[in-house]
């Protein structure tokens, strides 16, 4: 597949991953245990596309989500690992109450 000027790929990549368009590639994929796309099915497959200005305010909305989910979840991680952290030295009486 060739990208034209009128597609950014951002858009296509976030389009691509998204419910919807998890639910279309799985459509048309073929095959047992690993699905491919063959290239006929891929000429048949139609992308929505909005303008290159709508493109581009989608992606960086969905980018700024994105890294707002990994900085939650380094977090939760962190804090998930402090609680183990003290909830095993308070089990083994290094730290007291």
């Amino acid at each position: 597949m060739v990208l034209s000027n009128q597609l950014d790929p951002y858009f296509l990549r976030d389009y691509l991953n998204s419910s919807i368009g998890q639910i279309r590639v799985a459509a048309i994929a073929s095959g047992a245990f690993q699905k491919n796309i063959s290239g006929t099915s891929l000429k048949n497959f139609y992308i929505p596309v909005p303008s290159k200005a709508e493109q581009f305010k989608i992606a960086g909305l969905i980018g700024g989500v994105s890294k707002k989910i990994m900085t939650e979840t380094l977090k939760r991680d962190a804090l998930d690992s402090l609680f183990q952290s003290m909830l095993h030295h308070l089990m083994v009486g290094k730290t007291r109450v």
